[in-house]
């Protein structure tokens, strides 16, 4: 059994002690409150995860159910976007009597001798065999394309709501293949997003001193301007760093 990384980066307390110790605390205090990191922190991971394909956004699918007369479906929040959607309730299943997969089960296990121990011995060892399958698989994705209900999908990640057309008159199953955001804590400890979320500490931090200037011991004086400055820097060469090396999203078409 894999040993668990206990060091790892995983909740808000401690990327709020990283970030502060990156910014100098404790040898000197970190003018941000806790609250402010927070967003700072949930900001940068999903600003990153539009980027990092594979990472901080993940393919993933799900099933839900259709309702006659519903056209409007609310989604998982994480969703970002969708990539496919299929109905699976157009065509009925082997043990549904006289359905077409039915029908193709019985044709070719049965008349044809080809269920195991029969004249066929299961098609074991018939050239043909191969062939008949892949005629099966085209039938039955010409009977799909024939006698299957289509709708358009679209989905609006603002309202997380995905809109089916036209309006569904049957109940039945959905298929979605989507981009999902991946959990929150799994993208904290990933080193582009690190250095992104102390860029932007840096700026709000500079941003708070930027309002008075601060009288130091032996005469020097705090610089809010050249904080939110030296952040800014920061942070744009993290968004460098996260466009050139984040993975695209991937899309097949045959």
């Amino acid at each position: 059994m894999a040993a668990e990384c206990t060091d790892r980066m995983n909740d808000y307390l401690k990327t709020r002690n990283y970030i502060k110790k990156r910014l100098g605390s404790p040898v000197i205090c970190v003018e941000i409150d806790d609250s402010q990191l927070d967003i700072i922190i949930d900001d940068a991971i999903q600003d990153a995860a539009r980027y990092l394909y594979g990472e901080g956004t993940k393919r993933d699918y799900l099933a839900f159910p259709i309702t006659a007369g519903t056209s409007a479906y609310q989604m998982d929040c994480n969703i970002t976007d969708t990539i496919s959607f299929d109905y699976t309730s157009y065509l009925d299943g082997i043990n549904v009597l006289f359905s077409q997969t039915h029908m193709l089960l019985y044709n070719d296990w049965v008349t044809q001798g080809n269920y195991p121990g029969g004249p066929s011995q299961g098609g074991g060892g018939d050239p043909g065999a191969l062939v008949s399958y892949d005629i099966a698989m085209m039938y039955l994705q010409e009977v799909k394309n024939q006698f299957s209900i289509m709708y358009k999908a679209d989905y609006h990640e603002p309202s997380r709501m995905l809109t089916l057309t036209p309006t569904p008159t049957t109940c039945g199953t959905g298929l979605l293949t989507v981009w999902k955001r991946s959990d929150v804590t799994d993208m904290m400890d990933h080193p582009i997003v690190k250095k992104l979320m102390v860029a932007r500490s840096m700026m709000q931090w500079g941003l708070h001193l930027g309002k008075y200037q601060i009288q130091m011991p032996g005469g020097g004086t705090t610089n809010g301007d050249t904080i939110y400055s030296n952040g800014l820097v920061m942070e744009e060469k993290a968004w460098e760093q996260l466009i050139s090396e984040g993975e695209y999203p991937q899309f097949f078409v045959g």
